[in-house]
């Protein structure tokens, strides 16, 4: 019954602020700031730590951070989708495939800005989540892992609904 340090992501007295911790093929999978590489995705097996990404290349925040208790991270379809920022496009749709890899952008929403997904909610075989087009304002899009995100409804046509709290009930 004791604690450990894993690992020291953000060297010295500075916090690393871990997010978005989620179990995935026996992996902890989560995000962590470090000054070198800005918010990334790491994985930890049990013995070793692995950073996957540097999406912008640089110190930038590569993954987006989250408000606390908001998920961060979902495995859809043998990839993990995240908000990320490659330091030139903004804030947009990102997948991480564990088996080669690599990480993409899925789509840009918001051609012109930041399209912000966040609130991340698998149900009936999709993904669902708000993110802001430039258009319609922050509302309820849906991926199915192949075709385009698609705009679910203009909840509030004037400034967006900005949905949030995603749940699933049975």
């Amino acid at each position: 019954n004791s604690t450990a340090l894993v690992a020291d992501i953000y060297t010295g007295g500075n916090s690393s602020s871990p997010q978005g911790l989620t179990v995935i093929n026996n992996k902890l999978y989560f995000t962590a700031y470090s000054a070198a590489f800005g918010r990334e995705l790491y994985s930890f097996d049990g013995t070793n730590l692995m950073r996957h990404t540097n999406i912008d290349n640089g110190a930038g925040d590569g993954v987006t951070p989250v408000n606390n208790g908001d998920l961060q991270l979902v495995w859809y379809k043998n990839k993990i989708y995240f908000a990320g920022n490659d330091g030139s496009t903004g804030n947009h749709l990102w997948q991480f495939n564990p088996t080669n890899g690599v990480a993409s952008k899925v789509y840009d929403i918001n051609p012109s800005g930041n399209s912000n997904p966040q609130n991340f909610v698998l149900y009936g075989g999709k993904m669902f989540f708000s993110a802001d087009d430039g258009t319609h304002g922050d509302e309820v899009w849906s991926y199915d892992g192949v075709n385009t995100p698609k705009l679910v409804a203009d909840i509030d046509a004037n400034q967006g609904s900005f949905p949030a709290n995603f749940s699933v009930v049975r």
